[in-house]
């Protein structure tokens, strides 16, 4: 997956990474379960992924006018999945959903403009699959990302205004 296709799950990847305190780079998180063998099941991994669809929760804008920028703001909600995998998928789960809490990933999320990721629910896919050769457990995953455009924009210093009716200029500014 080529690094612009979706920055939000890098995002949450590095998220995990910080909230983790694992050094970087890490073969520990990988984006998508793209080139995994069946061998690496078997040690401790976490695979970002997520369900295709994207909501916009809300967008606004701000002006800058000392700097003539215009800023374009839109909150997107991803619903991403953490599969851990390893002997210790469960207690690493479980570690990951208690430390998501904690003031590391406070700082990380602002850290990395998310306005919200929370853990919506932790499932024990070898139970319900019913392979006992893989611990694998999901995590589903609201994650709120914040997506920011800036463009300039030169401010309006005078404007002219006319009100124009079937008749012609029933009204202009300039000429006042």
């Amino acid at each position: 997956m080529a690094r612009d296709d979706n920055q939000t799950l890098f995002k949450v990847a590095d998220m995990i990474r910080r909230v983790l305190d694992l050094t970087e780079p890490t073969d520990e998180i990988l984006i998508g379960r793209s080139n995994i063998l069946t061998k690496d099941y078997n040690k401790r991994l976490y695979v970002v992924d997520e369900i295709p669809s994207q909501t916009v929760m809300s967008s606004g804008e701000r002006y800058d006018g000392e700097a003539e920028k215009m800023t374009f703001i839109t909150v997107i909600r991803h619903d991403v999945t953490i599969d851990v995998y390893g002997y210790t998928a469960y207690s690493d789960a479980s570690r990951l959903v208690a430390l998501l809490r904690s003031q590391a990933a406070s700082d990380a999320k602002i850290a990395l403009g998310l306005t919200s990721f929370h853990v919506s629910s932790k499932t024990d896919l070898k139970e319900l699959t019913g392979t006992q050769y893989i611990n694998r457990v999901q995590l589903a995953c609201i994650v709120h990302d914040t997506e920011t455009v800036e463009i300039d924009t030169l401010r309006i210093d005078t404007a002219r205004m006319q009100i124009r009716n079937e008749k012609g200029i029933f009204y202009d500014s300039e000429s006042e």
